[in-house]
């Protein structure tokens, strides 16, 4: 607003007032102000400046400046004055001219604040009192609607009657108010104006009046305001705070208009001061845009001798015409009330000119803005209280159970879950004890792969893939050698008959493999229950976050209940884990199937015919770690596969590795190698013998078309009994008989010959025959292994030996840990049977006991303790949905705010706008 408000500008551009000759009452240009400003009276009545920047007059000034005076001045009435803070509310004056010769006044209260300083969603103007039509009856009334605004809690109809003297000594209830005291003025004489007169500035008070006083200022004098700052020349300008003020929100002056009062306290021998003002009021120091006035009001012995405001008028022309340096000024415009008063009544109704044709339009967006943030709300309650309550509880009731059973529009809560049982499998089937078939670490061969000793191919499950990051696992269970399982052994021996292994052995092993079980079964339901609880958090707060004290009983209620059924389900699953303490099983036939298979795999090992799987592609196995975070750790080695253990193929030469049978009794050695084979088609005594290898080397002779033998990687050899050390290159240790295994009847130099012997040179030579640069195993093709498999299986079941691919790692000779073996495949057979249960029963008894425990009982529970079948259900339930109060305070605000904004578009409208 750069300019507004100049009517007519100097060569200096500061606006003035339009010749004294012409009278503005009388021109068409008073009538269309008159309306603007009866315009602006009915917005501002009904609370349009709290939403709108209305056009406005403010006048400020410290106190004892002379702005009392001004006010009585521009008005023609007389206001309160008392020692100190006298106006104590904002006092909003507008005058009105009129040619009928009477004079009057209508007192009114505004009330557009409560008692606490916030805005009222409804703004009233109510009057105070009958019509006043006696100017001496104006400040006695001012005194009672004050006290009427400082006292909120009284009937403001207890004030209108009230003597000066209670008025005066009232305990008043506030110290000040926002709420304005309006006077309606009308009569001849009068300009058409308005203007809002607040307290004056104090510093000499409570460092809280002080700032109420000032933010007051402040907030008044913000944006579309016409800024009358009041100064008394008596002062020096810098000393005044309502300077200060007016500078702080306008800065470069474009809305300020200075007034310097009482003139005649300067002395005749201050010329130098004289100067000074001079210079300001001609715009020569301070400039602002609309420049100073200078007006000079009754003192105190004139307003004792009841000087009229006709006389004062009069009194203050000679003043100026016959006082240096005021007489010589060539600004004459800047000196009177009346001029100053011409001027207001021009650049006020300037601004509303420029003001109102944008009203329109900003009534329109703050309208829509409005009725957007009201349908953004949640909508008020208007139905039963208990019918509502029950809706509410029955919904959340309903989504809870399409969570929990995996709806196609809630399917996040069963994908997590999923996710943490595939995770829970991979856990506890790491968990099984690593048993390495050979003696002790240091005779583990270098190229070992302890992967093949963990697991097999069926239990590489590809569904963990799905769901976790780290589908391929490191081997986490705990390392035992033959000579550990022998140790266990000899420590629980008691009174068992040779060659019997303790049960209670077995009975550690198993319970070793199971440790960490307990652990991560609780892991597994933390993780459910965590999830669960989330996402149920997030619908309570959809459906229950506007009501405050429903929203806390109900998570009250669901808290309790989501723990109940998690020690439940803790109970259940702790009993689970129970059950596998002691070892039992029906399932023979997978007991026995996948001991033979572990055994035929540790004799494989053992005997140097286990061919090593082809490397794979090494995953990195990424854990998360205590803060969440990715983890990778080392490359896993391949898994080991069956289809990767030798198979048998018709050969001429003897069997590798088993040497010749005992020369005392070749059929019972037959019969016993039959029997650990499976070889069962057969009685002992039918049993072809094999002949002696010649001690001299050699080849053995056939007994009949043909016998077995097996390279390291299945592939026939001949194998001559004949060694030397020089020649002996295979790094296997050469295992004895131990005594339960020798043949009672052999010759002491018999005794000691090994069931399991070093691979002969012909062994050795082979194996580097199949034997690639890098010293890695070439191994057979596919279709040479099916091929010698099926040629191998067709004599023996010829011999009517019928057995299967799988059978033919028993063809292994009896070896020195035998019974260790027999062990270690039975445990790690069995941990098979219970890892396959519990990865069940674990998941199972967390989804039966406590997600699908907590939707059968959810509806009930709440339904119960929130009491809505009771007979207080109503009043219970009306509590319940008492709405969060900056909600409902937000409504209030914007009902109050969109029923202006429709008065104030009537208003404009019918205005023509």
């Amino acid at each position: 607003m750069s300019s507004s408000g100049s009517i007519t500008t100097t060569d200096s551009g500061r606006a003035t007032p339009p010749p004294e000759t012409s009278t503005v009452s009388d021109t068409e240009y008073a009538v269309r102000r008159r309306k603007h400003l009866d315009l602006i009276k009915q917005l501002r009545a009904i609370g349009a400046q709290a939403d709108l920047d209305l056009p406005r007059i403010v006048v400020i000034g410290n106190q004892s400046a002379g702005k009392s005076s001004l006010v009585e001045a521009i008005s023609g009435i007389t206001v309160p004055r008392d020692a100190g803070t006298c106006t104590r509310c904002p006092m909003e004056c507008r005058l009105a001219s009129s040619t009928s010769g009477t004079w009057s006044c209508q007192v009114y209260i505004r009330w557009e604040f409560d008692a606490h300083g916030q805005r009222l969603p409804e703004v009233a103007e109510q009057p105070f009192g009958v019509l006043i039509t006696k100017k001496a009856d104006v400040e006695l009334a001012l005194r009672r609607a004050q006290c009427a605004v400082l006292n909120p809690k009284s009937k403001p109809e207890s004030f209108v009657r009230m003597s000066a003297e209670k008025v005066r000594s009232h305990n008043n209830e506030l110290k000040f108010s926002a709420n304005a005291v309006c006077l309606d003025l009308e009569g001849p004489g009068l300009t058409d104006l308005a203007f809002v007169d607040l307290p004056g500035i104090i510093q000499n008070a409570a460092p809280e009046t002080v700032k109420m006083i000032e933010d007051m200022v402040v907030t008044h004098i913000q944006g579309n305001c016409l800024i009358l700052l009041t100064i008394p020349m008596s002062d020096d300008i810098d000393n005044q705070k309502a300077a200060r003020l007016a500078k702080q929100v306008d800065p470069t002056g474009q809305r300020t208009i200075g007034v310097l009062t009482k003139p005649d306290t300067l002395t005749v021998g201050a010329v130098k001061s004289k100067e000074n003002w001079l210079a300001v009021l001609e715009g020569r120091h301070l400039k602002t845009a609309h420049g100073y006035f200078c007006t000079r009001q009754p003192d105190d012995a004139e307003r004792a001798r009841g000087i009229t405001p006709a006389e004062a008028r009069e009194a203050e022309k000679t003043f100026f015409s016959t006082t240096n340096p005021w007489s010589t000024s060539k600004h004459r415009q800047r000196f009177g009330t009346e001029n100053l008063v011409d001027s207001l009544a021009l650049l006020l109704s300037k601004v509303i000119d420029e003001t109102l044709p944008k009203l329109q339009m900003e009534v329109a967006e703050q309208f829509a803005a409005c009725s957007s943030e009201l349908a953004a709300l949640p909508p008020p309650i208007t139905s039963d209280p208990s019918s509502y309550v029950l809706n509410l509880v029955l919904g959340l009731c309903n989504e809870v159970k399409q969570h929990v059973e995996g709806d196609v529009t809630a399917a996040s809560l069963v994908q997590q879950n999923r996710r943490t049982y595939a995770l829970f499998k991979r856990d506890i089937r790491d968990s099984a004890l690593l048993f390495l078939p050979y003696g002790k670490a240091a005779e583990e061969p270098k190229e070992s792969d302890v992967h093949q000793f963990f697991r097999f191919d069926e239990d590489v499950e590809t569904n963990i893939d799905e769901y976790a990051d780290d589908s391929v696992s490191g081997v986490h269970g705990k390392h035992l050698y033959l000579s550990d399982i022998q140790q266990h052994i000899r420590n629980a021996l008691t009174r068992e008959l040779p060659d019997n292994v303790p049960y209670a052995v077995k009975v550690m092993l198993i319970r070793q493999s199971q440790e960490s079980w307990g652990a991560l079964s609780a892991e597994c339901c933390t993780a459910v229950t965590t999830a669960f609880q989330k996402t149920l958090k997030e619908l309570v707060n959809v459906k229950f976050s506007r009501y405050d004290h429903l929203h806390s009983r109900v998570t009250k209620i669901l808290t309790d209940l989501v723990r109940k059924q998690t020690e439940l389900a803790q109970e259940r699953v702790r009993g689970a884990l129970e059950l596998e303490r002691v070892p039992y099983t029906q399932n023979d036939h997978y007991l026995q199937q996948t001991k033979a298979k572990y055994l035929s795999l540790y004799k494989d090992a053992r005997s140097g015919k286990l061919q090593l799987p082809a490397q794979q592609p090494k995953k990195r196995r990424r854990d998360r770690g205590e803060n969440g975070t990715v983890q990778t750790s080392a490359p896993t080695p391949a898994v080991f596969s069956f289809a990767n253990v030798p198979t048998l193929a018709p050969t001429s030469s003897s069997p590798a590795g088993l040497g010749p049978p005992p020369a005392d009794n070749p059929h019972r050695k037959l019969a016993s190698n039959a029997r650990v084979f499976g070889l069962t088609g057969r009685k002992e005594a039918d049993a072809t013998p094999i002949a002696k290898a010649p001690s001299g080397g050699g080849s053995v002779a056939p007994v009949s078309a043909f016998t077995l033998g097996f390279g390291p990687s299945g592939r026939s050899t001949a194998i001559p009994q004949s060694t030397t050390s020089s020649e002996q290159s295979s790094p296997e240790p050469v295992y004895k008989t131990p005594n339960r295994l020798r043949n009672k009847g052999a010759e002491a130099s018999d005794s000691s010959t090994p069931l399991s012997e070093p691979p002969t040179p012909a062994v050795v030579e082979q194996r580097k025959t199949n034997t690639g640069k890098k010293g890695k195993k070439r191994g057979l093709s596919d279709e040479e292994r099916e091929e010698r498999e099926n040629q191998a299986l067709s004599a023996l079941a010829a011999l009517g030996y019928h057995v299967t691919a799988a059978d033919l790692g028993k063809l292994n000779p009896p070896d020195v840990y035998e019974s260790e073996l027999e062990l270690m495949a039975e445990v790690r057979a069995y941990f098979q049977i219970a890892y396959k249960r519990i990865i069940d029963y674990v998941p199972m008894t967390i989804d039966h006991s406590f997600l699908f425990g907590f939707v059968s009982a959810v509806q009930e529970s709440l339904i119960e303790h929130l009491g809505l079948g009771t007979s207080n259900a109503g009043p219970r339930c009306a509590a319940y949905l008492a709405e969060d109060h900056r909600i409902l305070s937000l409504r209030e605000e914007l009902l109050g705010k969109k029923k202006r904004l429709e008065s104030v578009q009537s208003e404009l409208d019918n205005f023509g706008l």
